[in-house]
């Protein structure tokens, strides 16, 4: 996700200044970590949410082999703010975010996914994961892109 040059800029103001640290400091007969009191006295991101405007696309571009071809494909969703704002009272970044943490626990609790230990995302079957962020309204879409004669590290594009 690309952040502001402003937001960044508080940030990093923020962050200099000390008002990120969790280590509480004390003030007065009160103790409170500062990331804490800046978090209090912010707005609530949700009361932004009917404000944002616009379409995002939230993408990976993936190349590898498949079938023992070089592949090159770009998987992406396309969200537009005012769409999910009508829907479901939030912006896009928080929809693109929770659903695929949200399938992934679903996956997880029903046993269709059994790491059986802690494993990273990328070494679980893909389809069910892809079937179930479709089935809870995150669409997504691969676009073949045309690869040349060139050798790609020895990636498995998997399930797709």
């Amino acid at each position: 996700m690309r952040v502001g040059d402003s937001f960044r800029s508080t940030f990093e103001t923020l962050q200099k200044v000390g008002l990120l640290s969790l280590k509480p400091i004390d003030i007065g007969d009160l103790s409170i970590a500062p990331l804490n009191y800046v978090a209090k006295v912010m707005p609530a991101p949700e009361s932004f949410a009917s404000e944002y405007r616009g379409t995002v696309c939230v993408g990976a571009l993936l190349s590898g082999k498949k079938g023992g071809r070089s592949s090159k494909i770009f998987m992406h969703s396309i969200c537009n703010h005012e769409d999910c704002y009508d829907d479901l009272e939030t912006q896009v970044t928080a929809f693109t975010t929770a659903i695929p943490a949200m399938a992934a626990a679903i996956l997880i609790i029903t046993g269709q996914w059994d790491a059986g230990t802690m494993v990273h995302p990328e070494e679980l079957p893909p389809d069910p994961f892809l079937n179930k962020i479709r089935e809870l309204g995150l669409d997504w879409r691969v676009t073949s892109i045309p690869v040349p004669n060139e050798s790609f590290d020895s990636v498995e594009l998997v399930g797709l």
